[in-house]
């Protein structure tokens, strides 16, 4: 579940705002802009535990996971068996390589084949406005924040 990448008490600021009348209103424009901006971006911000499948074209080593950054890979499988009986096998930790913006580079050239690469993985940012200047709690960029602030002040 997507966490919001900006609060009220952020939205008000920056309006000038004080008191409750708009708090519902701004709750729920603030769920509205971080949909809007995820859908946008295709991906969510929030950390978490992603399952991506992978068509791949062929000839090609590399893969981008959407929700990056990465923080940890739970599995990389690849497909075998048959479409009406699919298998789902792990590759050798050896065959692929992590790297920090969420790029996955394997020892071969994939093939040509639709779904062939399953990626189970912990990205995203962490998100607690609470801790906002201690990365150890909040990682989320500062200029999402601020986009996100300004949709919902629109």
């Amino acid at each position: 579940m997507s966490e919001s990448i900006t609060t009220k008490e952020k939205v008000k600021a920056y309006l000038g705002l004080s008191g409750t009348t708009h708090d519902n209103l701004i709750d729920e424009l603030i769920k509205n802009a971080t949909a809007s901006i995820e859908r946008y971006c295709n991906r969510s911000f929030t950390e978490d535990e992603y399952t991506q499948y992978f068509d791949t074209k062929g000839g090609e080593s590399k893969l981008f996971l959407r929700n990056f950054p990465v923080a940890s890979l739970s599995s990389v499988k690849y497909r075998g068996g048959t479409w009406g009986a699919i298998q789902w096998l792990d590759l050798n930790v050896n065959d692929y390589l992590l790297n920090d913006n969420g790029k996955v580079t394997f020892a071969f050239l994939l093939p040509e084949a639709e779904k062939y690469i399953q990626i189970a993985y912990t990205g995203g940012y962490k998100i607690d406005f609470t801790h906002e200047t201690d990365t150890t709690y909040h990682t989320l960029p500062f200029d999402l924040t601020q986009i996100a602030t300004e949709i919902v002040a629109q």
